[in-house]
């Protein structure tokens, strides 16, 4: 049994003595833990794993937004503003005459009743008794082949027992009949208040004309009034407040009407008769037939 002992205490000591380290003093350290640290620490990945950063989603890049393009609004070859003149204000001057027929009221400036400026024109009478009235003649005018007129407008409906209902806006005819050479726009028909507008053109010979719906134009309020007229293709289209008007026959005019014999507002024929009643403001005459578009741009920036 001692030998047992004795075998164990040796093992002990030569264990001890495999392990110890000696310092600069030779004192004897175990190292027996910290060898177990080193070598646990040997055998550890020291590799630190790359913490994984969340990549950013690459921003599209804005396409740049393209700048409209300014709007393009034509510049009137006349126009005729009525501030206390008839003159054009453009720089091609064309200067208008009003001319009173028989006892009916004169053409008179008007500052109440205004669409543009500081006046408008009046033809007529408040009651709309027009039978007797005045025109502005604004002498001989070479049209050209495509023009278009735009106008403001405040109608007064026609009464005081007169059986003509027809109110001349604009024409160039001399006569009073639908083939005397020219052209010729009304409001109503011959005795019926319809509310229509008549186109109406002539070579002297043979007339054309087309008629609007019924019921499309307004009394006692601003209206705002375009013609546009193509004498090469034999058409012309009449335009309220920047919309086409609707038409009860096809927009057919005569390609041969003259169009260089005096321009006039307000009545038909020399002397004048079927005379519009109302106001009128700021007149202009373009030297093109503009399209639908077009004339939506000219009437937004009136």
């Amino acid at each position: 049994m001692k030998i047992y002992k004795y075998l164990l205490i040796i093992f002990l000591l030569f264990f001890i003595h495999c392990n110890v380290d000696f310092n600069r003093n030779n004192l004897p350290i175990i190292v027996l833990a910290d060898t177990i640290q080193k070598n646990t620490a040997s055998t550890t990945n020291t590799t630190s794993t790359p913490t994984n950063t969340p990549t950013e989603t690459p921003t599209t890049p804005t396409t740049p937004t393209t700048p409209s393009a300014p709007v393009v609004v034509p510049s009137p070859f006349y126009r005729w503003q009525f501030n206390n003149d008839y003159t054009s204000s453009t720089s091609n001057a064309k200067t208008g005459t009003a001319t009173q027929v028989g006892t009916g009221p004169n053409v008179v400036f008007n500052n109440s009743i205004v669409r543009e400026g500081s006046h408008s024109i009046f033809f007529g009478t408040t009651t709309g008794a027009y039978n007797n009235g005045a025109s502005v003649d604004f002498g001989a005018t070479n049209l050209g082949n495509q023009f278009t007129f735009t106008l403001w407008a405040y109608i007064i409906a026609p009464s005081g027992g007169y059986t003509e209902k027809l109110q001349t806006i604009l024409t160039n005819k001399v006569g009073t009949s639908g083939i005397n050479d020219g052209f010729s726009i009304f409001f109503n028909k011959y005795s019926v208040q319809d509310q229509s507008v008549l186109f109406n053109t002539g070579n002297g010979t043979v007339s054309g004309q087309f008629d609007s719906n019924t019921n499309v134009i307004s009394y006692n309020t601003w209206t705002h009034f375009s013609f546009v007229f193509d004498r090469n293709l034999g058409t012309a289209k009449v335009y309220i407040n920047g919309s086409p008007i609707a038409s009860t026959t096809t927009y057919t005019i005569r390609t041969d009407f003259t169009n260089t014999t005096s321009l006039r507002l307000g009545g038909l024929g020399s002397p004048t008769f079927f005379h519009y009643s109302g106001y009128v403001d700021d007149m202009r005459y373009y030297n093109q037939a503009f399209t639908d578009s077009e004339i939506q741009t000219i009437f937004t920036n009136y």
